[in-house]
């Protein structure tokens, strides 16, 4: 382990850590920055969709402000296979917002057998 992740507070959680955590029923919001089109066919249940993958790839570091977060409360960012959103939660937890990113993305939320909703997203994002 390096000097760097001792330091540093956990920037991403597991598959069912996030499934515990809905559980519980803690207070925090899904944002989902995949396309439309992927959410669409299929999410975390209560997930938001801020769609800018591609523009995170493309090296945008300023598009994780389309992402709300006047409520303060955590967020995790989820992608396809958790590398985007690995640089999602970052870039907003250099803005000072508790961030985590979902290890290995909708992927593995779905290897686990975890629910996936279809269509876009309900309105009011994740109460949970």
């Amino acid at each position: 382990m390096s000097e760097h992740e001792k330091t540093e507070p956990r920037s991403s959680i597991d598959p069912a850590t996030l499934k515990r955590w809905i559980q519980e029923g803690r207070k925090f919001r899904v944002v989902d920055i995949r396309s439309p089109e992927q959410h669409t066919a299929g999410h975390i249940p209560g997930a938001e969709n801020t769609f800018i993958n591609n523009a995170l790839k493309q090296g945008d570091s300023k598009a994780v402000d389309r992402i709300e977060t006047g409520d303060h409360l955590p967020i995790v960012t989820v992608c396809n296979q958790g590398g985007s959103c690995r640089i999602a939660s970052d870039l907003l937890r250099e803005k000072g917002v508790e961030a985590y990113a979902l290890e290995g993305g909708m992927k593995a939320w779905l290897s686990q057998g975890n629910a996936a909703e279809l269509g876009p997203e309900p309105s009011g994002g994740m109460s949970s």
